[in-house]
């Protein structure tokens, strides 16, 4: 190759990386994720089996694009290693559960349900009542906490509170 070919063979090395580099700069904000943390969890033993936990969240959209919930999965760690799935109250239950389980204090934000829609850049503060099979105790020192919003699109995001 001679230096009169290779001089315009860098020139386009050179222009065609800046378009990719540019083109990934602009759209870096498309990716669909919701960022998130956990604010606060309340709990109160139901029975010899099942807690009720309140999770307090907040959830920011940073991508362009509307996020759209689809599905809730709660799930939590405990200290002895086991991992316990949470049945997540509808609306109007968690409003009979604040009324009827006083201990568990106000309910500060509106649960987040299906079909809820988080705005591009948006950010909210939602919370969902959740049932687990255990105790008290084993709420109180989780592991962690790990929400998992489904997007109606495919899209999946997870907030988790770690504890040390």
């Amino acid at each position: 190759m001679n230096r009169g070919s290779l001089i315009p063979a860098l020139i386009a090395v050179a222009i065609v990386s800046s378009m990719i580099g540019g083109g990934l700069y602009w759209t870096r904000n498309n990716h669909l994720e919701l960022k998130g943390q956990v604010l606060k969890v309340r709990s109160y033993s139901i029975d010899q089996n099942y807690t009720v936990a309140v999770i307090d969240f907040r959830v920011t959209n940073p991508s362009t694009s509307q996020f759209v919930v689809k599905d809730i999965d709660v799930s939590l760690d405990t200290r002895e290693g086991k991992t316990l799935d949470g049945s997540i109250f509808p609306e109007i239950d968690a409003r009979r559960l604040f009324d009827y389980y006083k201990v568990l204090g106000t309910k500060f934000n509106a649960t987040l349900v299906v079909k809820d829609k988080v705005e591009a850049g948006a950010t909210l503060d939602k919370m969902l009542a959740v049932r687990f099979t255990g105790t008290d105790a084993n709420i109180q020192n989780r592991k962690a906490i790990h929400l998992s919003i489904h997007d109606v699109d495919g899209a999946v995001s997870e907030i988790v509170e770690l504890r040390p």
